[in-house]
């Protein structure tokens, strides 16, 4: 047989008990708009809140039953959130890296960087700098983040240094208004005229040894030393390559380089390099057909133009 004691309820010491200041009452609305009184559980349960946010809500209320208390949302930091010391050593390392503008435009807010890095290899370069100096890296995705985020910088080939015409009417698709339309014939026909007159006078050097054919243009810009080497990349210095190329054989070539530190790449620097080449070419020459593309910074211009015109005058 068993014997059953019951249960011994504990008493409380009074001086133990802690004052209650009030009693609290829960409501819900009811589909009518009437108050419904529920239990403290339902209560929670039903809005998916914790008795925190009740309690909390009271400790704020204010009179009218406003809640005067501030929102803390947003406000606590994240404990994996990047340091602001190595957000600034990452911006450093992006920025050690020389940049150059597009090949034509003068006033573009786009810089590009050599060719032959990506976002993968400059963070496998800095990770090689922070193991030297013994500190933590970044991501390589907070790496690309900080990059996107705060440089207008690009790997690729400028589009800008294509044909503007061109693009403006193959990037318009099926919304290509007459206006287009006839402005991009226009400019066709012109290139075929040129390209016409070209052959023209590449047959005439070939027969007439007074008459020299040729092209020209400036290279994209290089930049010296090439190397994978990380240190090198630290600083290096654009070279410009200005080309003449004779139509005729023996098919002579000319060219003319300089780097940053001995010039630009403007119209000066430009006729100053026809101006040496006309001054080479033999005195049986009596007739000169230059072609070139029409970028107005470099060759379309009144500096390359006065050039011609007194190379003109000296020869004759």
């Amino acid at each position: 047989m068993e014997s059953r004691i019951p249960e011994r309820r504990r008493q409380i010491p009074q001086s133990k008990k802690k004052p209650r200041s009030d009693s609290k009452a829960y409501f819900l609305i009811t589909n009518s708009g009437t108050k419904a009184r529920v239990r403290k559980k339902f209560f929670l349960k039903t809005l998916c809140i914790s008795k925190e946010v009740v309690e909390h809500a009271f400790e704020k209320k204010g009179t009218g039953a406003l809640f005067i208390g501030e929102d803390n949302r947003g406000k606590k930091e994240p404990h994996n959130k990047t340091k602001p010391e190595e957000i600034e050593k990452v911006k450093m390392h992006i920025e050690s890296f020389p940049v150059m503008e597009s090949h034509y435009t003068r006033k573009s807010t786009r810089q590009y960087l050599d060719s032959k890095l990506t976002i993968a290899k400059m963070h496998s370069l800095y990770q090689e700098i922070c193991e030297k100096e013994a500190c933590k890296p970044v991501s390589l995705i907070t790496y690309r983040r900080i990059f996107c985020q705060n440089y207008n910088y690009s790997f690729f080939k400028p589009k800008k240094d294509q044909c503007q015409i061109c693009m403006s009417y193959k990037s318009r698709g099926l919304e290509k208004t007459a206006e287009l339309e006839s402005k991009y014939r226009d400019h066709v026909a012109r290139k075929e005229d040129c390209n016409t007159a070209k052959i023209k006078d590449k047959e005439r050097s070939l027969k007439e040894k007074n008459l020299v054919c040729c092209t020209f243009d400036l290279q994209r810009v290089l930049q010296i030393p090439t190397s994978d080497v990380s240190p090198m990349y630290s600083r290096k210095i654009c070279t410009y390559n200005l080309t003449v190329y004779e139509l005729a054989p023996p098919n002579n070539a000319f060219c003319y380089s300089w780097t940053e530190l001995n010039g630009k790449r403007g119209s000066l620097e430009i006729g100053t390099c026809l101006y040496k080449y006309i001054n080479q070419l033999p005195n049986t020459v009596s007739e000169l057909v230059l072609f070139s593309d029409t970028c107005s910074g470099q060759n379309r211009n009144q500096n390359v133009s006065a050039m011609l015109l007194y190379m003109v005058q000296k020869k004759h």
